[in-house]
């Protein structure tokens, strides 16, 4: 199946992705000008007939002009697709654009600058998380080596922050008003205490999380009854 009807252009360099629960394909190509000398971008999606979703065309993201688009990314949502690529103004001056498109075609935000320092940029990957974002991978040159970079990538558009962590009672390092009077292990019980009078005056908070018992319930500290 063609993903477009437009005789007159020619598309190169896809990137596929499969929505396995709706047996939707998705696609997003480099179109060029007959001649090849004008870079543009587009996505397609088809359903598991083959039939043309996003139009007879596909849906255009980036106009034919100077601008050469490179190496490009997909991954399916559960409602739409998201979209990274590469675009350069001349050698060695690329930088990454990501966007949003829902399972109509409608653009979700607009293009997020996903790498904006001008650099070599290749191998351009990305695959979905379990919790439904992408991930996404690249040689970057931005150093004056060639590094490889990864950047989280939510649906809104926003780009992910650093890993934080909080202390945990029976981590080893408590926080000064939580006391545990024997550490918490696997199948036997486990009693704390909360003691404010080395901060008194200050507030404090606390977060109580029960989980019945469930075969398919596992966490890193073992199931929680």
């Amino acid at each position: 199946v063609s993903v477009s009807t437009d005789a007159s252009q020619v598309r190169v360099g896809p990137s596929v992705a499969f929505d396995l629960a709706e047996q939707e394909t998705f696609l997003l190509y480099e179109e060029l000008s007959s001649s090849q000398s004008q870079s543009g971008l587009s996505a397609q999606k088809l359903d598991a007939t083959g039939s043309r979703m996003w139009g007879a065309t596909g849906k255009s993201l980036l106009a034919l002009g100077v601008t050469k688009v490179g190496d490009a990314a997909i991954v399916d949502l559960a409602d739409g697709a998201q979209l990274i690529w590469s675009e350069s103004a001349g050698f060695g001056q690329d930088v990454l654009r990501a966007q949003t498109l829902d399972d109509a075609g409608n653009v979700v935000h607009t293009p997020t600058d996903f790498s904006s320092t001008s650099a070599s940029k290749y191998r351009v990957s990305a695959a979905k998380s379990t919790l439904g974002f992408a991930m996404v991978t690249w040689q970057d040159n931005g150093s004056g080596s060639e590094d490889m970079l990864v950047q989280n990538y939510l649906p809104s558009g926003a780009l992910g922050g650093a890993a934080t962590s909080a202390t945990r009672n029976g981590s080893g390092v408590n926080p000064v008003v939580f006391t545990a009077s024997s550490e918490p292990s696997i199948g036997a019980l486990w009693q704390t205490s909360v003691d404010k009078s080395a901060v008194a005056g200050n507030l404090g908070s606390a977060l109580f999380v029960y989980a019945g018992a469930w075969s398919g319930l596992m966490l890193p500290e073992g199931e929680v009854l």
